[in-house]
């Protein structure tokens, strides 16, 4: 877990450093001490527990969102499903140092975030959830909006999801929506793709995982028994 540590760490300081374009937040340096950190500090709990679970495969969106990673620091997760938690994999909870930054007494809450955990929540291995892009990118002049990255935004930092996917190990990857697919496939990562869960696609959104996934851990346990000798 030491060198993980290190690598995470290290990824993260990278994060923090990564040249920002207008129109775009980065939660881990904002220009505000206090929560860049408590974001940084979030996000490396959510890789410490998830790596517990050794995850085979990168779940990846568009970009972050003003309802959820702004204020988290972890993608498709708002400030309330950080108090909720993850039960089915143990994953996030109160006691265990999350935090939240915005100051509000019942937090942020993402519908997207929301359906998606609860999917997730079924599956029978935790995946990694990640962006193609980064930072936040919004409308000009209203920072909480949302809005697709451009193609020079996703040039200026296409080794970011590499380098993730090279840390953990990752050996394939699921785009949640068309959106999230097209960015990958510009960025020379070929995904699989499922529904996007906004907008009416929850069922189909669960389909799709349940279909590519459901089984991802119970074929690896019949392999590795398999070759048991």
């Amino acid at each position: 877990m030491g060198q993980l540590s290190r690598e995470i760490d290290a990824f993260i300081g990278r994060l923090a450093d990564l040249e920002r374009p207008a129109h775009c937040f980065n939660p881990y340096n904002s220009g505000d001490p206090r929560r860049d950190a408590i974001r940084r500090e979030n996000l490396r709990l959510y890789f410490e527990e998830s790596f517990v679970v050794e995850p085979a495969t990168l779940l990846v969106g568009e970009a972050p969102g003003y309802n959820g990673c702004r204020w988290t620091g972890i993608p498709f997760t708002s400030e309330r499903q950080l108090a909720r938690g993850v039960p089915g994999h143990g994953l996030f909870g109160s006691g265990k140092g999350y935090r939240w930054t915005s100051g509000r007494d019942d937090g942020f809450t993402e519908p997207s975030g929301t359906i998606l955990w609860g999917i997730v929540d079924e599956l029978p291995r935790l995946p990694l959830l990640w962006n193609a892009f980064p930072l936040h990118p919004h409308r000009p002049g209203r920072p909480l909006s949302n809005r697709s990255p451009g193609a020079g935004e996703l040039a200026l930092h296409a080794g970011v999801l590499a380098e993730l996917a090279t840390i953990f190990g990752i050996r394939r990857c699921v785009a949640l929506g068309r959106k999230a697919q097209r960015t990958l496939l510009s960025l020379g990562v070929e995904a699989e793709f499922v529904r996007h869960p906004a907008n009416g696609g929850k069922r189909a959104c669960r389909e799709g995982l349940l279909g590519l996934l459901g089984r991802e851990y119970s074929r690896e346990r019949s392999c590795a028994r398999g070759g048991e000798s």
